[in-house]
């Protein structure tokens, strides 16, 4: 997890712990939070396009001829 959304979970349980209604931060450190917030967003994105090219190349029809033989009754 990132440094500003850590420090936000803090402030969230720092907050709950003495039973204040509100939590108060800067816009500046709400931006930080947004920022982390999406970057993770668009690392989760990449690594789901990922599993599915490789999924889908995992599940590619895969062909080929085999003989029989011959069977006798």
């Amino acid at each position: 997890m990132s440094l500003h959304i850590t420090n936000f979970a803090h402030l969230v349980n720092s907050t709950k712990e003495q039973n204040k209604p509100e939590i108060t931060m800067s816009v500046s450190q709400a931006s930080l939070v947004v920022t982390d917030i999406i970057e993770l967003q668009n690392k989760l994105i990449a690594t789901q396009e990922q599993l599915i090219k490789t999924l889908a190349q995992d599940n590619a029809p895969t062909t080929g001829s085999m003989d029989a033989g011959s069977f006798k009754s």
